[in-house]
């Protein structure tokens, strides 16, 4: 599983990287107040001396001698020396604070500014003595180091260190959290994940026990729901058995209308348990078995003989668990002949490179968009067209067997009018 970048372990590590990265740049700026910058300020200020005493000797050299005073300089101090041309110094200043401090250190030592000027790498500044001003020049590389490099890699390493840090500790901290989240995305659609092991930091530890705790609760809740219905349901069957044998009895004796509306409300009400029961079944998982679509679902078909259906199936044997296919396709024709306003209804089974499809189009009403999300839930009934007696359960059984096989149920807007209803069997999940 791959994280995205709003996973614990990307914030984590962004929080680390950020703390990491302000703890090196505090100890940097500690390092250059305490350290750092003192040092530099010495440096320059010797620097600076000795260009005011090769100024002040200068003069005081022979002018035969100042050609070797010039040699020896430069072999000794890495420092070219010559008197000031009346051409303007030109070049750019330096921002880097070695530079600043030695133009800063000059100044002082001068009396007035002192602007020291770069031209590739050499450094140039004019320096005032005795008789006149004087030019110098030196290399970048009389420091012995390259400053800009030596800054940039310094960040660079402040950079890379705390990124990596960050990433190593994050990854550490989020490695039982993502344990966790895969462990809850891949158990058995059939049931609730099953109890996580308790390790890890106390807090986690404490994170998984409640999980535990609350999954074992809602498996307790969903398994007593489901036996109270089925129970319920199971028991109402008796009276209304009773109910059957004493119309049967009053029947020549009472008005037939009456008859025929009583035998009406108790088929009604026998449809009603049997969906109830359905319900409740739906969470058993079901094995799969070789199953000839055009004939199960032409079997199915003859169901609705006062319904005029098109059927498009391909000629293929396909392993399916049977029972879960079978309700699932009853409920969706259900639907469809119920709210099809009579009209044609097309039901197709087509694969695709990773999918077989039972798609039912019908020509009814259809579900404004807006409610297409909810129809799934128990006992919901549309305030529509589509709206007629009915338990509310059909649909939330299909889903109900979808999640539990791993397949998918969408409802979507037929153009032109209705409603499609299409049951993607991943060919993978059934393998």
């Amino acid at each position: 599983m791959k994280p995205s970048f709003n996973s614990f372990y990307y914030r984590t590590a962004a929080a680390l990287f950020l703390g990491i990265l302000a703890s090196a740049v505090l100890l940097l700026g500690t390092g250059w107040l305490l350290v750092g910058k003192p040092m530099v300020l010495h440096s320059t200020l010797g620097f600076a001396q000795q260009i005011q005493k090769a100024a002040n000797s200068y003069h005081l050299v022979p002018e035969p001698d100042r050609n070797p005073f010039r040699e020896r300089l430069f072999q000794d101090h890495a420092i070219t020396l010559e008197p000031a041309p009346d051409a303007v110094l030109v070049g750019k200043r330096s921002r880097l604070p070695y530079f600043i401090h030695l133009e800063e250190a000059l100044s002082r030592l001068a009396g007035k500014p002192v602007h020291l000027l770069r031209q590739g790498e050499i450094y140039s500044f004019d320096f005032p003595a005795r008789n006149g001003t004087l030019r110098f020049h030196f290399s970048s590389s009389r420091l012995g180091s390259e400053p800009i490099l030596a800054l940039f890699t310094m960040v660079a390493l402040a950079l890379l260190s705390s990124l990596l840090s960050a990433m190593l500790i994050a990854k550490y901290t989020a490695r039982p959290i993502e344990a966790i989240a895969h462990h809850t995305e891949t158990h058995d659609h059939c049931d609730l994940p099953a109890p996580f092991p308790e390790k890890g930091p106390q807090e986690l530890r404490d994170i998984v026990r409640n999980f535990n705790h609350l999954t074992a609760q809602n498996r307790e809740l969903l398994n007593n729901s489901a036996i109270m219905l089925a129970g319920i349901s199971h028991d109402l069957r008796a009276p209304i058995t009773r109910a059957r044998m004493a119309l049967e009895l009053a029947r020549a004796n009472m008005d037939e209308s009456l008859a025929l509306r009583i035998e009406r409300a108790l088929i009604q009400m026998e449809t009603l348990i049997a969906q109830y029961l359905d319900f409740t079944g739906g969470s058993i998982k079901e094995g799969s078995s070789p199953l000839n679509i055009p004939s199960l679902l032409k079997e199915i078909l003859q169901t609705y003989k006062h319904s005029e259906i098109h059927l498009d199936v391909c000629q293929d044997i396909v392993d399916l668990p049977s029972r879960a296919f079978i309700r699932c396709a009853q409920n969706l024709l259900d639907n469809a002949v119920k709210h099809g306003a009579g009209a044609l209804i097309n039901v197709s089974f087509l694969k695709t490179a990773s999918t077989w499809t039972l798609e039912i189009a019908d020509h009814g009403p259809g579900i404004p968009d807006s409610q297409l999300e909810h129809v799934f839930q128990p006992f919901l009934r549309l305030d529509n067209a589509r709206t007629q007696t009915g338990s509310g359960l059909g649909l939330s059984i299909v889903q109900e067997i979808c999640r539990v096989q791993g397949w998918f149920v969408t409802l979507v807007p037929r153009p032109g009018g209705g409603l499609v209803a299409r049951l993607s069997l991943p060919i993978a999940a059934q393998n």
